[in-house]
């Protein structure tokens, strides 16, 4: 199955009120996750972490749109537990090559399950979907160029219009979710 075009990215992702410059297919429509044999590109070893993910997809279509246009890239984005200062969640801006793998790591502050920190997780994974989306970002230096050109700056941390508008969405649609049926956990 070839790439899907960027065309066809931005369509898609535009019905959704995002913009990205990656590639997306429906995890659904994969054989591989018919089968339940779908192995994600966004991982943790955080059981917390874990089902903060299950939970968002389960809940709001940006969220699962995100992870299976991560899965489309050649990336695998780690979520591990930890600390950023003042804001919820962090890409850091490392990108490590392993193999035919691009590497990035998005960092948790896991004290407080809520809302806002799903929200925080799905801003971050568009993120990560960005620097992914661009093949020519191999390296740290690459990560800073794109956030120089596409990126602006926010109380001191640099942000997109795409990434606001998915924790937006992110939060809107589990927060619908949560209203009409809440959570059996």
């Amino acid at each position: 199955m070839g790439t899907p075009s960027r065309h066809m990215v931005i369509g898609a992702l535009a019905t959704l009120g995002l913009t990205c410059v990656g590639p997306t297919v429906s995890a659904q429509g994969s054989p591989a996750s018919a089968l339940g044999l779908h192995k994600s590109r966004v991982r943790t070893d955080s059981p917390v972490l874990r089902t903060l993910i299950r939970n968002a997809s389960e809940r709001s279509q940006t969220f699962r749109a995100l992870v299976a246009a991560i899965d489309a890239t050649d990336g695998l984005v780690y979520l591990r537990v930890g600390t950023c200062g003042r804001v919820r969640a962090c890409l850091l801006h490392r990108l490590t090559v392993a193999g035919p793998h691009r590497v990035l790591n998005v960092i948790v502050d896991a004290q407080h399950h809520d809302l806002a920190l799903t929200a925080a997780i799905g801003h971050e994974l568009q993120h990560a979907l960005e620097v992914l989306g661009d093949a020519r970002n191999r390296t740290d230096l690459d990560i800073f160029a794109f956030y120089k050109i596409h990126g602006f700056e926010v109380r001191g941390v640099i942000e997109t219009r795409a990434a606001i508008a998915a924790g937006e969405a992110v939060r809107e649609e589990v927060r619908r979710s949560m209203a009409q049926r809440p959570s059996v956990n």
